[in-house]
């Protein structure tokens, strides 16, 4: 997009701000605020909103939103004593004001047809073309010398977790274990390992109480990307070293994520290559929203053309496809779910040990209604990738369509468990819901499904057991309020409308849906 007002662009393109025609130059953070409050216009941007959306996972201060607001306004022309374009609006947050003109840059993702190749100096700026981390050993805080082997037992075991992450380039042991006990600057272990990211951490032990601490960290800048602290009872050491190992991977993974989306949504266009096209793409369909999807396919489509063997491009374009289905009440969605399917087993052909892959062909098998074949598919994703968290969630998909409910809500709290700060963490949260309304625990509907919505990326999809849940508790005042929230993301919303994308979902218990929204007040 190129959103216009008063004598300013926001090329969301190319990433570039413009004043009178010419770039300004911006910090990415200082964008990327900009381009927030104005995609948000219609409303006040609350200020956990900004610092969820801007420093994701960071503790920052209200004075480092107050200078990101001031840059802002200062790279558009504006003050805090004018307001003409971002209104403070006190106790609350901020409003960008200005009228919006919008153009859609349609040549956006096929610029790239017209232009040469990535050159040879923009290719040697990109060192690292996959990502790529050292754990370094774990520190021992502990007065008991004896703690130091389950230190190296967990460095060790979250190494082997993350090997499994394919296209993650991972530090051998040997390499990573050379630098116990030294303090080495991150940048200089980037240097000399040529990784893009460290993974950090210590463990205190008292009596039988374990904590372990963990911080990810960019390697050429060496900030703090996230930190997060483990703690637990220690009963057996090997348990405990194995859920602690597979929970700081899978955390891990998820922030690296990320930090990868974002760090390809800073590039020009012109110097990305094939897996930043891919992390682009990833970036949009997390939106969950009907364009996200549609742009995310000619991000894959433009990967592709890069690199037609990347197999994640190939995996996650039928992740698209099959969220189009979800979302985009097509009618007839074999078209899309055929396509999803080609392009599924096309990323399985190209790498059969990505889990991933094995995770998204799962879910088309699900759509296909072949249940078995789908629970086969989580199945060995798991057992390629213990720490993935997805093949949880899809096989808990799949057990819920076979009416196996205490089952598929197990599966659902290992997904959350294991990826809390997942773009997809709602729907981890969200599915809980299904069985839960199967087994007519209707109170905890309306608990879980308050804290789906509470994601910024939330569509519509968590309103629908909500809304039915209090209608089952006769609480129709509240279904009203619901309600009128389902009709503004879903105008002339019906039980028929939900009755056809339920199809998608959730089979089994369809009609025990329609009556509770029913008998909320959803109109036939």
């Amino acid at each position: 997009m190129i959103y216009r007002f008063s004598n300013c662009e926001i090329d969301t393109q190319l990433y570039e701000l413009r004043v009178d025609g010419e770039p300004v130059p911006i910090q990415p953070l200082v964008f990327n605020l900009l381009q927030f409050l104005v995609e948000n216009r219609e409303r006040v941007v609350t200020k956990d909103e900004l610092y969820d959306h801007i420093w994701p996972g960071r503790v920052v201060s209200e004075a480092t939103l107050s200078s990101g607001i001031k840059a802002a306004r200062e790279a558009i022309g504006d003050s805090g004593r004018d307001q003409h374009s971002i209104r403070t609006i006190h106790g609350r947050g901020f409003h960008f004001i200005e009228d919006i003109t919008i153009q859609k840059t349609e040549e956006g993702t096929e610029q790239i047809d017209k232009k040469e190749k990535v050159n040879d100096e923009a290719q040697a700026s990109n060192d690292i073309p996959y990502p790529s981390i050292v754990v370094l050993p774990f520190i021992n805080m502990s007065a008991d010398p004896e703690q130091e082997h389950f230190a190296d037992g967990i460095t060790e075991d979250i190494i082997a977790l993350l090997s499994r992450f394919r296209l993650l380039s991972v530090t051998s042991r040997n390499s990573a274990f050379s630098y116990k006990g030294q303090s080495t600057d991150a940048r200089t272990i980037a240097k000399e390992l040529g990784v893009r990211y460290i993974l950090e951490g210590s463990i205190r032990r008292a009596g039988n109480s374990l904590r372990v601490s963990v911080q990810f960290i960019e390697a050429a800048s060496g900030n703090s990307i996230w930190s997060e602290r483990f703690d637990r009872d220690v009963k057996d050491i090997f348990d405990v070293q194995d859920e602690i190992a597979t929970a700081v991977a899978g955390a891990t993974i998820s922030e690296l994520s990320h930090a990868e989306r974002e760090r390809a949504h800073r590039k020009a266009p012109q110097n990305l290559n094939a897996w930043e096209w891919y992390q682009r793409g990833l970036r949009e369909m997390y939106r969950f929203e009907p364009e996200g999807f549609l742009e995310a396919k000619k991000l894959f489509r433009c990967a592709l053309r890069h690199d037609p063997e990347l197999t994640l491009a190939h995996t996650a374009l039928a992740y698209a496809l099959l969220q189009e289905v979800m979302y985009s009440d097509p009618g007839d969605p074999s078209q899309l779910v055929d396509e999803a399917f080609k392009c599924a087993r096309k990323g399985i052909a190209l790498d059969d040990r990505n889990a991933f892959g094995h995770y998204v062909l799962g879910r088309v098998e699900i759509l296909r209604h072949e249940l078995d074949t789908a629970c086969l598919e989580f199945k060995k994703a798991i057992d390629l990738n213990p720490s993935f968290a997805y093949s949880y969630f899809g096989l808990g998909i799949a057990l819920l369509d076979m009416s196996k409910y205490e089952l598929a809500l197990s599966q659902f709290k290992t997904a959350q468990a294991l990826s809390p700060r997942d773009p997809h963490g709602w729907t981890f949260i969200h599915y809980q819901a299904w069985p839960l309304l199967a087994l007519e625990r209707y109170e905890q509907v309306v608990e879980i499904e308050r804290t789906a919505l509470r994601s910024p990326n939330a569509g519509f999809w968590p309103y629908l057991p909500l809304i039915a849940a209090l209608g089952y508790l006769g609480r129709k005042d509240e279904a009203k309020r619901e309600l009128a929230n389902l009709e503004k993301i879903q105008p002339n919303y019906s039980c028929a409308s939900a009755r056809r994308y339920l199809k998608t979902a959730v089979n089994p218990i369809i009609d025990q849906v329609i009556e509770g929204l029913r008998r909320a007040g959803l109109p036939s």
